[in-house]
């Protein structure tokens, strides 16, 4: 799935094994262009986000994350996994 606004891009796209009906992984990228949106998304932010994520999401599942700098451009990649 992608969406796409003036500032931001999301695309989610699930990753299945084999024949299974649930995907086991699903990657989460977020883009943002607005410099403003760079300048509020600091290391520390981004930080917290991903705290804010992982406990959300456990026990059930677990949560990597990784953000890039790109220009004036910030982009988050997340990669959600279900604990086995």
């Amino acid at each position: 799935m992608i969406m796409s606004k003036p500032d931001w891009d999301l695309v989610v796209k699930p990753g299945y094994r084999g024949n299974e009906p649930k995907p086991d992984i699903i990657q989460v990228t977020v883009a943002y262009r607005d410099p403003k949106v760079a300048e509020i998304l600091t290391d520390a932010v981004i930080g917290s986000l991903t705290q804010q994520a992982k406990k959300q999401l456990a026990p059930e599942f677990e949560v990597h994350a990784n953000a890039e700098r790109i220009q004036d451009r910030v982009v988050i990649f997340f990669l959600i996994s279900q604990k086995k």
